[in-house]
């Protein structure tokens, strides 16, 4: 049994204190030497205090103890239980939500706890970054893995990247397509989510990330909306409502499916396996969500998710030439792809995986 860091035994009057502390002090104190400590947390062998927090650990660090029930342990980011347990845990490879009425015996049931890598590209956007990894490193589930992908800043981008912990990738040739894509081979996790250094996750981003697939097995990534802080108030409105509002509507009757949206997402590692090899990398003029979005194959599904909360930056609207240039990209982008495949040969594609067997591409959380 591991002991504290602090070097104190686990004895039963401490155990008896701990039980009084709740899960935010629990896990600031679990947190409190760094990211350095969060990577340690899920290779050490760690143990959950309580029984019925364990249905919480998928989503969230704070079901993670020092002191705690002897017949669970951590380890590898692999979460086993040995009974003899009554009515407080779920059966072996089932949904920990789905709790039995009862397990008996000295059996030993396992679940594998997936890593999720966050990427960001980011060119010349220090300060925004800053606040990006802030916000990520307030977040409910911690992330396992930040990569910030360095698309040849000339400001303190990557220094602000080491400061906070994050791994930084660099990608020397620019544009965000090819950023992405440096990030994306790069990252080590099963769940890969990607926003961008303006962004500001909600605390619960990742966990409702984590939620979302681990509850959508058939789906290959999840992205969600956004708000807009910064610009004035018509920009902010325009962004929302118009900008995303056509994008999620328009691009998706084209693509027979939600697009991603490149501030808010996240795919399987097997799913960018598979559509690695087809992304335009060296294209800089184009959007590169749309593009990700574009080789999705029939049978990839896509959920969106309108809860899946993001703030990012007004500026893309805050001047005609910005705002010009991101049409331009968007129109060059389905123009691009449309001619490697039509939108009635895409919808066909789909209606075929449908009819096949396969689920719609199109589903909202």
């Amino acid at each position: 049994m591991v002991t504290p860091r602090d070097g104190q035994g686990c004895t039963n009057h401490d155990a008896h204190e701990r039980d009084a502390d709740n899960d935010e002090h629990a896990r600031r104190h679990l947190l409190a030497n760094g990211r350095e400590s969060r990577s340690q947390i899920l290779s050490d062998l760690l143990e959950v205090k309580n029984l019925h927090l364990l249905a919480h650990f998928r989503a969230t660090v704070l079901a993670v103890r020092r002191k705690c029930h002897p017949h669970i342990v951590i380890v590898n980011h692999a979460i086993t239980i040995s009974a003899p347990i009554k009515n407080e845990v779920g059966v072996a490879n089932a949904p920990l939500e789905r709790q039995p009425p009862e397990i008996i015996g000295a059996s030993t049931y396992s679940w594998s706890v997936p890593r999720i890598s966050v990427i960001i590209p980011v060119y010349n956007d220090a300060e925004l970054l800053r606040a990006c990894l802030s916000a990520l490193d307030a977040q409910t589930r911690m992330a396992d893995e930040i990569i910030v992908v360095d698309n040849a800043s000339t400001d303190a981008s990557a220094q602000v990247a080491r400061n906070a912990g994050a791994r930084v990738v660099v990608e020397p040739v620019r544009g965000i397509l090819a950023a992405t894509a440096a990030g994306f081979d790069a990252a080590t996790g099963d769940i890969l989510a990607r926003l961008d250094a303006d962004s500001v996750a909600s605390p619960t981003w990742l966990e409702d990330i984590e939620r979302i697939l681990e509850s959508r097995q058939d789906a290959s990534a999840v992205t969600g909306t956004a708000s807009f802080y910064g610009g004035s108030a018509l920009a902010r409105w325009y962004g929302r409502w118009c900008d995303l509002g056509a994008y999620f509507t328009l691009i998706a009757a084209l693509l027979g499916h939600p697009p991603l949206f490149g501030s808010n997402f996240a795919l399987r590692a097997g799913a960018w396996q598979r559509i690695r090899s087809d992304v335009h990398r060296e294209r800089n003029d184009i959007h590169d969500d749309l593009a990700l979005s574009y080789q999705f194959r029939a049978d990839m599904n896509v959920v969106f998710d309108k809860n899946l909360a993001m703030s990012i930056s007004a500026r893309p609207f805050g001047s005609w030439a910005s705002f010009s240039r991101r049409v331009i990209w968007g129109l060059r982008t389905v123009f691009l792809n449309s001619r490697e495949e039509s939108p009635w040969r895409r919808h066909a594609a789909r209606r075929a995986a449908v009819s096949g067997g396969g689920s719609p591409m199109s589903v909202e959380a």
